[in-house]
């Protein structure tokens, strides 16, 4: 390298003293609208929930019975004091006794058998002739509008210390009788349809009748059966099966009506 170059000039600069700066506004800021804040509920414990809506009800109801009380009270009550309810007045009707059917009928004493009985005043009464089996103090007690025969329409009452029924030989035995259980009668001849009371004492009754092809003509009967002083009694209501069921009320309502006399 050639030692005879010389160094660069140094020109000395000046320093370029520092430009003040233009001043610039802050920026002007518009205030935020304040958000409201939601309030914090209280959490209520489940079982207290469950409490307030089993009480909430029942305050409803007290609070709406109270009123309901007040303006009755205000409004309703004839009392002078509205807060004096009036007590409920007590019904002392009392009910009409039914009408005995009986009280108007006729009576048959029998000092022979020692009973008395009524009937309807349509009806009549025959202690003589012993139109039906002719047993003594026999009597038949039947409608007047039809004529008497042995085919009836009546209700025939007579009694024997001996088994009158051995007629009919399946009904000679009284203890036997009140075993016997209620039938339907299906294809029988004899049966028993109930156990009733007569003048308070027990007794049976019996159908009796004639099935097809017996031979011994139509024939229907109910047969009640009691025993009182070591004595049978029959009260034997007979004719055609059609009167029978009729006016089989009828011969219960005269049943009703026997009594003994000793």
């Amino acid at each position: 390298m050639d030692e005879n170059i010389s160094a660069p000039l140094q020109v000395p600069i000046e320093p370029v003293p520092p430009q003040p700066q233009p001043s610039v506004p802050a920026p002007v800021t518009s205030p935020q609208p304040t958000v409201p804040t939601e309030p914090v509920v209280p959490q209520i414990p489940k079982s207290k929930s469950k409490l307030l809506l089993i009480l909430l009800p029942i305050a409803i109801i007290l609070l709406l019975s109270s009123l309901g009380i007040f303006v009755f009270q205000k409004y309703f009550s004839n009392s002078s004091n509205p807060l004096v309810t009036q007590p409920t007045p007590v019904s002392t009707s009392v009910l009409a006794p039914t009408p005995d059917v009986t009280a108007n009928w006729k009576t048959y004493s029998s000092d022979k058998q020692q009973f008395s009985i009524k009937f309807p005043e349509n009806w009549s009464t025959d202690d003589k002739t012993g139109v039906f089996i002719g047993l003594p103090g026999e009597v038949v007690l039947f409608p007047q509008e039809i004529p008497l025969s042995p085919f009836g329409p009546g209700i025939a009452i007579y009694s024997s210390g001996e088994k009158v029924m051995n007629r009919l030989p399946y009904l000679n035995d009284f203890s036997q009788a009140q075993k016997d259980v209620v039938s339907d009668g299906l294809s029988q001849r004899t049966f028993k349809i109930s156990d009733v009371r007569v003048d308070g004492i027990g007794a049976v009754q019996y159908v009796n009748r004639a099935l097809p092809g017996d031979g011994t003509g139509a024939f229907y009967a109910v047969i009640t059966w009691l025993v009182h002083n070591n004595t049978n009694y029959y009260l034997e209501f007979w004719g055609s099966e059609d009167y029978i069921k009729s006016n089989l009320s009828i011969y219960n309502q005269i049943l009703s009506t026997f009594k003994f006399t000793q």
